[in-house]
């Protein structure tokens, strides 16, 4: 199994996708698109910052509820990583105030979210047993895949960012998998 079977399930999963979830608004995929980014560059702040506000817009959103729990696991990936962010953040906004204050000495509650036995439709990977040896891991892969599918249907302007810093990584997941169910 390689990159090209990955693409082509990660492919079947987005013509999938459509008609098992009611789409976002474009504004909405982009700050999805623009978490994931943040995540995938090693800027959790950012991811952190960008998933409460789609949290916040998909509160009460019963037909999107599995997406907003695929951003809470998210989030709390990015919470845990939060400490090794390596970037340096400047000392004075351009409002004048201390950005530390944002995440920078206080760290950001972390969120529980599991997805529930009819949120597996969402699953680009199926769960087998043999998947299940990490379930956090198996949970925030697929948490990642159906957000990047999402934002990739969602938002077209985002897609080549999505592309250049997130596709990577989703394709060694699904591959990662293939190659789990190959052995």
């Amino acid at each position: 199994m390689g990159i090209l079977e990955a693409e082509k399930e990660l492919s079947n999963f987005m013509a999938g996708l459509g008609d098992k979830i009611p789409m976002v608004s474009d504004n909405t995929g982009h700050l999805i698109a623009s978490m994931l980014i943040g995540y995938r560059t090693g800027f959790y702040d950012r991811a952190i910052g960008r998933a409460d506000k789609i949290i916040a817009r998909l509160d009460g959103d019963k037909e999107r509820k599995a997406l907003k729990c695929a951003v809470e696991i998210i989030r709390t990936h990015s919470v845990e990583l939060l400490p090794s962010q390596k970037s340096v953040i400047s000392e004075f906004n351009w409002e004048g105030g201390d950005p530390t204050k944002t995440y920078g000495y206080e760290m950001p509650e972390e969120t529980e979210c599991r997805f529930s036995g009819e949120d597996k439709k969402y699953y680009a990977i199926p769960p087998k047993k043999e998947n299940l040896k990490v379930p956090l891991e198996f949970e925030r892969d697929n948490a990642l895949i159906f957000a990047y599918a999402c934002a990739y249907l969602s938002s077209p302007e985002d897609r080549l960012p999505l592309e250049e810093q997130v596709l990577g990584h989703i394709l060694q997941r699904i591959e990662y998998y293939q190659k789990e169910d190959s052995l």
